[in-house]
């Protein structure tokens, strides 16, 4: 008798809560536009996490219901500045894990933000503000690279910036005016890089309020006074619980 032994692959892709999505802030029916130009981009979306639709590659755009979250996904590595512009038209959030939009399929293996990465996602029109990114995760990422924040949440509304306390390495640029002009931010966390260089935080938090907190390693000594550091009026705390 001859005995044969069969294995089954399993792909495990992350649980459905971890996709990054955005978020509608208000009851009322908007239009979401975007713009993909990077033609190795693919880039999905869904409402209920089960039935994705590919979006295509040029300007387009469709109806989001108020109150509603809407999910993406991408498996190209690739995305930001020159690959995808969204054009929200209403008040939104972001959250979910950054990651999904550039390898949902091995959301582990993310651990770089490349040059660019999510740089000048979001177009911010007169009718379009992004009020809260409290929910939105690096996940496993350790290195912001080249310009991949830069303005990524520039003159949003946003009073909690992002979780940086994960970073151990920046690229050029790779903070510039990553919060420019965001009138109501009154809490930040820096990288926990090991020593502060202003060419990769330039201008970060440039015209932010004049009062807030900046949490950072304990033994990091940042530049004070400073929009490409701690900016004046602002104090500084070590990261909560470390």
């Amino acid at each position: 008798m001859i005995t044969r032994n069969y294995f089954k692959v399993v792909r495990v892709f992350p649980d459905p809560s971890d996709y990054f999505y955005i978020k509608i802030e208000g009851y009322d029916e908007s239009t979401f536009s975007y713009y993909l130009q990077n033609t190795t981009l693919n880039l999905q979306y869904s409402f209920d996490k089960v039935n994705w639709t590919t979006l295509p590659h040029q300007f387009s755009e469709f109806q989001l219901p108020g109150d509603t979250s809407v999910y993406f996904r991408n498996n190209s590595g690739t995305f930001g500045t020159g690959e995808a512009i969204f054009y929200p038209r209403t008040n939104i959030s972001l959250g979910g894990d950054i990651r999904t939009l550039f390898d949902y399929t091995d959301v582990d293996s993310v651990t770089t933000l490349p040059t660019n990465g999510f740089s000048k996602v979001f177009s911010m029109q007169n009718d379009t503000q992004i009020v809260d990114i409290s929910n939105l995760s690096l996940g496993g990422i350790t290195t912001i690279g080249d310009n991949a924040f830069s303005e990524a949440f520039a003159w949003s509304s946003i009073q909690k910036g992002l979780d940086l306390s994960g970073v151990t390495t920046l690229g050029e640029g790779a903070l510039y005016q990553m919060y420019l002009g965001c009138s109501s931010l009154n809490e930040v966390y820096a990288p926990n890089v090991s020593t502060w260089d202003t060419n990769k935080t330039l201008s970060w938090l440039q015209q932010v309020p004049s009062t807030g907190v900046l949490y950072k390693p304990a033994n990091l000594t940042i530049p004070t006074d400073d929009e490409s550091g701690v900016p004046s009026g602002w104090t500084t705390q070590t990261y909560p619980n470390a």
